[in-house]
């Protein structure tokens, strides 16, 4: 039996490699922490033939940080190995079906809310079930597979890397002055469990309490709709969301499952931060660094102006948090889950019992005004939906008159979409049809197939020498059009407070007598690019797999 992790070998089944992910970020940080350590780790993706080669998966986890490591693209696990790790459950039954001696699974979050009642949920579940030695970040994961599998779990803590993640500067330093009168909010329309329409009711009913407060999204690359007043960010550096954190004086971050690593983050840069009163944040988070509200849009916009008006209350949390963090470096993580997995190669019993709350205060309610102004702002929205302009024919044109300054609009194009999460998201050029006139002819029907709803258009183009947006609206599509109401009028005149540089509105028409050359065919999306580089369905066909694979998922 060995006496350390030495000079064992490591099988790590991956579901897919891809830039970006914080889940990975995890993974590849303890497979470092392993090789120094003098474990040999060996990495087996799960992915569909010859989607990526060995190399360049190894070249996409270089950017994680991991080096000198073996990629297999996939998943059936080839060799001896002491030890096999699942990753994710679609991994799981690769690591089962495994000859390893130590079988385990680290678990990251709780994969079965991932999914809609079907195959896929119970397959996730079926996965907690295999006899799988679990390692979980975090107490609630040990605290449901305690409760729901009967499966006692050794427990990673939550961490952040302190030489990224830290105040910057002492607050005597910075001065009160330097902290804007902001909230800074992660919002990821891809991901549900970050609940991106809540996000966006918070910024609304913020925008109408309190007009002075800034807001900045991030996160990814999706656009707020018109009504949402906020700076959108896209996609930040760590050192610059270490740099947000320190510049507001709020962060929101909603863990709809496992609790996020972002709001320990934040709270590692001394921001205070808003999480929604769940059973899943309640063992995690420390309820003296903190403050969880009800999961309503009304009650998080409470929690967040509460602060915002007690400095006091605000700059005690800070310390708290930051103190607290200062307790929990990203090294004490990566050496838990090694000893953690050290304890299973020994045949240790070193398993926490069953985790205990550690956030006991009561939930932040909604305040009455807060309540008030999201009652108007969902009777507006539901009147909007009835009474927009909607256009008759399957062509609609757009037009966008430039004022005398801004006649030198370059590449100009219009982004449009439908579903909510942007995920049918297309890109129309448009092109200069005179001196200060953008037109473009754009084909929703053949390519929304005429869905009945709400359309945000965004016309972006080159101005003074960068890509900005500098024309917005959002128009209705249906078979007929309603009777004139307040938004009867078919141009939209754009929120005045709207912060980008140009502000234009599009007069959008039905589009009769069109010339061929006027209809635009649209190109990918850079967000859809990046999308499809970096999609993997979890659970695809098992027809897509290969054959060593679908063998071993049919014994």
């Amino acid at each position: 039996m060995k006496t350390s992790l030495a000079n064992s070998s490591i099988a790590w089944v991956l579901p897919a490699i891809v830039p970006g992910s914080g889940g990975l970020q995890t993974i590849f940080r303890h497979i470092m922490h392993l090789q120094e350590l003098g474990a040999r780790s060996e990495v087996f993706v799960m992915q569909p033939p010859y989607e990526k080669t060995a190399g360049e998966l190894a070249t996409i986890a270089e950017g994680y940080g991991c080096e000198n490591v073996t990629f297999h693209p996939f998943p059936q696990i080839e060799g001896g190995f002491d030890v096999a790790i699942a990753t994710m459950s679609p991994t799981a039954r690769y690591v089962e079906q495994s000859d390893c001696a130590h079988k385990c699974y680290f678990v990251q979050d709780f994969e079965p809310w991932f999914y809609p009642a079907g195959e896929e949920r119970i397959n996730a579940i079926a996965s907690y079930k295999l006899g799988l030695e679990p390692i979980t970040i975090g107490n609630w994961l040990a605290s449901r597979l305690h409760e729901e599998f009967s499966s006692d779990a050794r427990v990673t803590p939550f961490c952040a890397d302190a030489s990224i993640y830290h105040r910057l500067g002492t607050d005597a330093a910075r001065g009160a002055a330097r902290r804007e009168r902001a909230v800074c909010m992660i919002y990821q329309p891809g991901k549900p469990r970050r609940c991106a329409g809540i996000i966006l009711d918070t910024v609304r009913i913020i925008n109408r309490m309190d007009p002075s407060v800034r807001v900045y999204l991030y996160g990814s690359q999706s656009l707020a709709p018109q009504d949402v007043t906020a700076t959108n960010l896209g996609l930040l550096t760590k050192e610059q969301c270490n740099e947000l954190y320190n510049r507001c004086s709020v962060g929101i971050s909603i863990s709809g499952s496992n609790p996020s690593r972002v709001p320990f983050e934040m709270m590692a840069a001394g921001l205070p931060v808003i999480d929604v009163y769940e059973q899943n944040n309640l063992y995690d988070y420390p309820d003296s660094c903190m403050l969880l509200a009800e999961p309503t849009p009304e009650a998080l916009a409470t929690a967040a102006l509460s602060l915002l008006d007690d400095a006091k209350a605000a700059s005690s949390m800070s310390a708290r948090a930051s103190e607290a963090m200062a307790k929990l470096p990203i090294e004490l993580e990566t050496a838990a889950f090694a000893e953690a997995l050290e304890d299973i190669v020994l045949g240790g019993d070193a398993r926490k019992a069953t985790p205990a709350r550690l956030y006991n205060r009561a939930a932040v309610t909604a305040s009455d005004e807060a309540r008030a102004v999201f009652h108007d702002l969902c009777a507006a929205s539901i009147e909007a939906q009835y009474k927009a302009p909607v256009v008759e024919g399957p062509l609609v044109r757009l037009s966008i008159e430039l004022p005398d300054d801004l006649s030198g609009v370059e590449s100009p194009h219009a982004l449009v979409w439908h579903a909510a999460d942007q995920s049918d998201m297309r890109d129309f050029p448009l092109h200069h049809t005179g001196e200060r006139l953008i037109q473009g002819v754009l084909d929703l029907e053949g390519y929304y197939g005429a869905q009945l709803g709400r359309y945000q258009i965004h016309a972006y183009g080159v101005v003074n020498g960068r890509e900005q947006l500098f024309a917005h609206c959002e128009r209705g599509m249906g078979s007929r059009r309603p009777e004139p109401g307040p938004t009867g009028d078919a141009v939209h005149e754009a929120p005045e407070a709207r912060p980008i540089a140009v502000d234009l509105p599009i007069r959008v028409e039905d589009a009769l007598d069109v010339r061929p050359d006027e209809l635009m065919v649209p190109r990918k999306s850079e967000i859809e690019m990046i999308r499809e580089s970096s999609s993997f369905r979890i659970g695809r066909a098992i027809t897509s797999l290969p054959r060593k694979a679908r063998d071993l998922f049919r014994r």
